[in-house]
């Protein structure tokens, strides 16, 4: 390219900046169109095979990136309230975008859930459906559904359970039974030794009455 063909870096900042700003405007007049397309590009780079080498050369070269632009990139994620003039984090701004927009908000939600299922247990959308179905929607063990609610209101999903030595996903359990596995470190003889316990303070109880 020819010397007087390169651009300052003032001019592809600014070239950068119009492109940001033709961006926000086109989602603000089609947000239907743009949540497509971006559900749409994710899709596609699911879909797409990478290997281990790959994702590590991926990993390497995000790092490498973040390391030489990271003033930029943190300055980036910060954005000035328009009231008071103070900078805002990215993510609050996202989150007071999501609380005007349910179905927005929904949606975020259940990617973020599905993303951390597969990165945690290796289990897709499709897989914990199918184990859903398959429970008929209700807790393994108590055999009732998840009655427990997030912070804002919502009721849970059924948590995956696994073994935590071979990562092998066993079924799915309401909050209140999978919480009280882990106290009990997956223990089945302290688990039996706790149900022996409960049985014998359950027949002095009764004797006692009796008497």
């Amino acid at each position: 390219m020819p010397e007087s063909d390169k651009l300052t870096e003032e001019q592809a900042e600014c070239r950068l900046e119009k492109q940001r700003e033709h961006g926000r405007k086109y989602r603000e007049r089609h947000p239907d169109r743009a949540r497509e397309s971006v559900r749409k590009s994710k899709a596609k780079a699911r879909a797409r095979p990478v290997s281990a080498e790959q994702r590590q050369e991926r990993q390497a070269e995000a790092r490498e990136y973040y390391a030489e632009n990271r003033d930029r990139l943190l300055e980036q994620q910060r954005t000035r309230c328009r009231k008071t003039g103070r900078y805002k984090l990215a993510w609050q701004r996202k989150k007071q975008r999501l609380a005007k927009d349910p179905v927005a908000a929904a949606v975020c939600r259940d990617y973020m859930t599905a993303w951390k299922r597969k990165k945690k247990y290796g289990i897709t959308p499709e897989q914990y459906d199918e184990l859903l179905a398959l429970q008929r929607g209700v807790c393994a063990i108590c055999g009732q559904p998840e009655r427990s609610k997030t912070r804002n209101g919502h009721v849970k999903a059924l948590a995956v359970d696994h073994d935590h030595e071979t990562g092998e996903v066993r079924g799915l359990l309401c909050d209140n039974c999978n919480r009280g596995l882990g106290h009990f470190k997956d223990d089945a003889e302290r688990l039996a030794a706790a149900v022996a316990y409960l049985r014998k303070v359950k027949v002095d109880v009764n004797s006692d009455r009796r008497n």
